[in-house]
Order: structure tokens, then sequence, then C-alpha cells
């Protein structure tokens, strides 16, 4: 299969995208196996394909105020340019976000791969988010067996889940997340 080195190219290698209308999700297909280093887009390219694809899914009943970078890559370019379309931007990092040096366009994220276990979720979750006050974002591609890249188990996600209510640890969407930092600085800026 061939890779996709601009989001144009999707359109002629494999019918342009899939929207999951259940679940509001699009997956850009295919996923292009490169790095983001390699990843060929120009600007005038990218900000056609954030404006489109945020119409379109908003047409089809969708409400987009998040942008998740491909591949974890994230520029200085791309960050201005999702400022016109998105109220977010969540990107690779592979850490916490904490409301010191807090930049709701550029969010950092922990992917799960399909061999991350249940005790290293819980061990960066206890670290960052409940001894430092910082926030985690967690990235999955899939859950179950045979869903998506790097699927991750629906029993191993139950067990997450039924720690994180024992431990009474909020779970809310990235753009809620960013919400709520952006009221506890506008706070702390008023004391």
């Amino acid at each position: 299969m061939k890779s996709v080195t601009a989001l144009n190219e999707a359109d002629y290698v494999l019918g342009r995208y899939y929207l999951d209308r259940q679940n509001k999700y699009l997956y850009i297909i295919p996923f292009a196996p490169s790095t983001g280093d390699r990843l060929n887009i120009r600007a005038i390219s990218c900000q056609r394909e954030l404006e489109h694809s945020k119409r379109e899914l908003e047409k089809r009943g969708c409400k987009v105020e998040t942008y998740i970078t491909p591949y974890n890559s994230f520029s200085v370019k791309l960050k201005e340019l999702s400022k016109n379309y998105y109220a977010q931007v969540a990107s690779g990092g592979k850490q916490a976000n904490f409301k010191e040096g807090f930049d709701s366009y550029h969010l950092r994220r922990f992917v799960v791969y399909t061999d991350t276990d249940v005790p290293f979720l819980k061990k960066i979750i206890k670290k960052e988010a409940l001894e430092n006050d910082g926030w985690v974002i967690l990235c999955f591609h899939g859950i179950g067996d045979n869903t998506g890249w790097q699927p991750w188990s629906a029993e191993k996600l139950k067990q997450l889940s039924d720690w994180l209510k024992k431990q009474e640890i909020k779970v809310v969407t990235i753009a809620q997340g960013a919400a709520l930092y952006r009221r506890a600085l506008k706070r702390q800026t008023l004391e």
C-alpha cells in the first residue's frame, strides 16, 4: 500500500476518509507508515485540509474542537494554522501537561501501545497527575483485539477504568481538560 505523505493524497490512495458517525471519529485512510519528520505537508495544503476536514465533520453533526497531530508531529507553523480552526491541539511528547507553561495548542500525550501494561499507565498517572498535579492525556488507537493500529485490549481498559474510578480520578475529553485548565489559570491570575 502506498504511504501518504501529504494530507490530500489520501483522496486518490484510498477513498478520502471514513467517518464513524456513532462514535464521531474521523479516520483518514490509509495511515502512512512514515514518521512525522518525513511528512511533507506544505502550509497551504495543511490549512486547506484543516479547514475542509472540520467543515465536513461539522456538516455531519460532529462538534470539532481538538486537532490531534498525525505521527505525534508538531511544528510552530502547524500550531499557528490550527488556531484558526481549533481550541486546542494534542501532539506527542510522552509528557504530562502542567498549569505552569500550559499551552492549549501544544498539549502533550502518551501513546498507549498493544503491549503497554496497566501497571505502567498507573505509574505514569500516579507520578504525573496525583503527585505533581499534572494532566495526563492517553492516546488509544483502538480498543479490542483486532481494532485499529496498536489496539489495546478491552480487558486492560476495564482494569484501568476501575482503578481510575477507585482513585476518584476524573476522566475527561481533551476539550474538557483544556477548558478546566484555562478556567483554573484564569482564577489564579485574578487572585
